[in-house]
């Protein structure tokens, strides 16, 4: 390997060591806060209404087809092809030869 070659590699293995050291300071200084991702985004509770009601299959099916019913909806194609499988008949569907042909 000759000089050029191994300035380059140190150049590449000193920017490396840096960004390991510059992480690693970045992950402990998160590791020392007081707060916690799950603290923060930890949902609220929601006051219902003491008349509500549990939404039934058929709310939810009507607000399905008014939602598809609607020009801004996304049309979405059916991707699904069944096709006919064929019966298996137990014969082979190649024909295998012995390695050794019988003379």
């Amino acid at each position: 390997m000759d000089n050029s070659s191994r300035n380059i590699v140190s150049f590449i293995a000193t920017i490396t060591v840096a960004a390991l050291i510059l992480m690693g300071a970045h992950f402990y200084a998160q590791s020392q806060s007081t707060e916690t991702a799950a603290e923060a985004e930890a949902p609220k509770a929601k006051v219902l209404p003491a008349n509500a009601a549990p939404a039934t299959a058929e709310d939810l099916a009507e607000a399905a087809f008014d939602f598809a019913e609607e020009e801004d909806a996304p049309s979405v194609e059916s991707q699904i092809a069944v096709e006919k499988t064929e019966t298996i008949t137990g014969e082979p569907s190649i024909a295998i030869q012995a390695v050794n042909p019988a003379e």
